[in-house]
């Protein structure tokens, strides 16, 4: 007869089943242990709801507003005023609101100009089109922000002033070279340079009568600007800059779109004569000291860092495209400052 012994069952696994069996019959809720002191009331954290606008009159019925590390504006007209760029948040755009009404009295805001679509200079579109603004952007650039105006973005949070107004904005009005706003005593234009740059919609807005720029962030001034838009072409963004510097702009004060505000006024030896031109038709040894009128762009080598000197500053970062955009030469350009 043939006998069967049970088998020992090893210790560890009868440690097993016995939690296992215990899990079972638990009920199945789970007790959260609080570290610290006893009873001690969860305090909510604290917002910061401060807003600062620095705001830098320019001219007479022309101001500069700088909102964290964006530069915004308003022109008055004589049917109303014309906001450049809305900042980040519907909360900046509400006290830029205010600090427009501050210094500018109760004018309608009749138009809000989009340098371009980043939501920096957007995210407080949704709520100046509740005071029922004509909005203007770049061709290219339109079909997002009336996307921003009629759907909000991730960014805006649920439920904004406009969703609640009931207002309905107008479709963008399209820029695609040149719109003109205002009088004899402050004409504005609104216009393209013709090159995409920082994005392939940059408009900027230029006061010919008072000498004054809002570049948008075509210029970033002592500022490293954002360059990673689909839509950037630095072949195009360096023409748009040497565009400004053509005697078809007279600009004594530039409004970057980040940085700080420079003046472009004539400025005596503001570059030597390059060395080393033997045709004396670019350099003559007295050049800027007595012309007073010129200035240098330094345009260095593929590989090296990529500089634009003077008061209109394009980018202090490495290399942004594998290929030289350039070219292998130092090329030395004069150009006429107004």
């Amino acid at each position: 007869m043939t006998r069967t012994h049970p088998r020992s069952v090893p210790a560890h696994a009868l440690s097993l089943l016995s939690l296992l069996f215990l899990a079972a019959t638990t009920p199945a809720y789970a007790e959260t242990y609080h570290m610290g002191l006893p009873n001690q009331p969860v305090k909510p954290s604290v917002v910061d709801t401060t807003v600062a606008i620095e705001v830098e009159p320019l001219a007479p019925g022309v101001y500069a507003a700088k909102m964290s590390y964006v530069w915004t504006g308003w022109v008055e007209l004589g049917d109303g005023i014309l906001v450049i760029d809305t900042g980040f948040s519907e909360r900046g755009a509400k006290a830029l609101a205010d600090t427009i009404r501050a210094r500018s009295g109760n004018l309608h805001i009749r138009y809000v100009v989009n340098t371009h679509a980043h939501l920096d200079h957007t995210g407080g579109d949704r709520f100046f089109a509740t005071l029922g603004p004509t909005f203007i952007a770049h061709a290219n650039a339109a079909e997002e922000i009336q996307h921003l105006l009629t759907w909000g973005s991730e960014e805006a949070e649920a439920g904004d002033t406009l969703t609640h107004s009931g207002v309905t904005p107008p479709p963008v009005k399209k820029v695609t070279k040149r719109t003109s706003f205002g009088g004899a005593k402050r004409p504005v234009q609104v216009l393209s340079l013709g090159y995409p740059a920082h994005t392939a919609g940059d408009l900027v807005v230029y006061l010919p009568k008072q000498a004054i720029l809002f570049a948008g962030d075509v210029v970033s001034n002592r500022s490293v600007p954002w360059m990673v838009d689909p839509g950037m072409d630095v072949d195009g963004w360096l023409k748009s800059l040497d565009s400004l510097l053509t005697p078809a702009f007279k600009i004594e004060t530039l409004v970057p779109g980040h940085g700080v505000i420079s003046s472009l006024r004539p400025q005596h030896d503001v570059r030597p004569d390059p060395p080393g031109d033997p045709s004396g038709k670019e350099g003559d040894g007295v050049g800027n000291h007595e012309r007073g009128r010129e200035a240098w762009i330094d345009r260095p080598p593929a590989g090296d860092d990529r500089r634009m000197h003077g008061s209109l500053q394009l980018v202090e970062s490495e290399r942004v495209h594998a290929r030289g955009a350039f070219g292998s030469d130092h090329l030395h350009r004069r150009v006429d400052v107004p």
